[in-house]
């Protein structure tokens, strides 16, 4: 099983032991460890793609589903696309307020709390946080 994890060229993500019974893991652990000092590897590389094939083999043994590694965004691009997430959001709350369609108070207070609302007039914090979010969203393109 070793070996044929080895050989499929699939990136795997590691699966996270730390929640399984204890006695199990140390039989199956040791049945693996058992194999893998007969597998000859000629690199650092190599050797490192046998530990990660007998760690999803013992996964597998003990009953884990298989799990593709699933590249993430960086988390400054998350950062800057829930900021900007949250500006628009913020946006389309303060044009509904200056057209007087929604009048909520929570939503008022939250954005009073937020930006300052009392120190501006309301169409300038609309024009500041529309150009914040093209600020964001240019900083997300370079």
């Amino acid at each position: 099983m070793i070996l044929d994890e080895l050989d499929s060229n699939e990136v795997k993500k590691l699966p996270n032991l730390k929640s399984v019974n204890k006695s199990r893991l140390k039989k199956a652990v040791g049945k693996v460890n058992a194999l893998v000092g007969f597998i000859q590897t000629r690199s650092i590389t190599e050797t490192k793609g046998v530990l990660i094939a007998a760690a999803n083999v013992v996964a597998v043994r003990l009953g884990f589903k298989r799990s593709k590694n699933h590249p993430r965004e960086p988390w400054w691009k998350r950062r800057i696309k829930g900021k900007i997430k949250q500006l628009r959001k913020d946006i389309s709350r303060l044009e509904k307020i200056t057209s007087d369609k929604a009048r909520r108070r929570e939503v008022t207070e939250d954005l009073a709390k937020r930006y300052r609302v009392h120190k501006k007039d309301l169409n300038v914090l609309l024009e500041e946080l529309k150009q914040r979010d093209s600020a964001q969203a240019a900083m997300l393109r370079r």
